[in-house]
């Protein structure tokens, strides 16, 4: 199982360090503060989620104008301008899909 990219044993070989380097007492110190800022960070998500979903559920949604017109041109991966496609007609019995084949699944 790792942890943000850190096995179990490295978790351990920093912690030796860091003991070593600051001293248990200035470890638990840290320890202690660094669950206060999470809790904290934790909180204030929390709040900012919280909010921003009161102002999507509170904002009436306005009704569309009319249709959308067609797009008249695209732009490729390359940023070329590509002109729109012309619209193909659907086939005599009315279904788009008649003649295409579904994809093989994988077995």
């Amino acid at each position: 199982m790792e942890l943000f990219g850190i096995r179990p044993t490295e978790l351990l070989v920093i912690v030796l360090v860091a003991v070593l380097v600051m001293g248990p007492a200035r470890m638990i110190e840290m320890a202690r503060s660094l669950g206060r800022f999470w809790g904290e960070a934790q909180r204030t998500l929390k709040e900012v989620a919280d909010s921003a979903t009161r102002g999507l559920d509170s904002a009436p949604l306005e009704p569309l104008s009319g249709p959308t017109p067609a797009p008249v041109e695209s732009v490729g991966r390359d940023g070329a301008v590509q002109p729109q496609a012309e619209e193909e007609k659907p086939p005599e019995n009315g279904h788009p899909a008649q003649g295409v084949e579904e994809p093989r699944r994988r077995e």
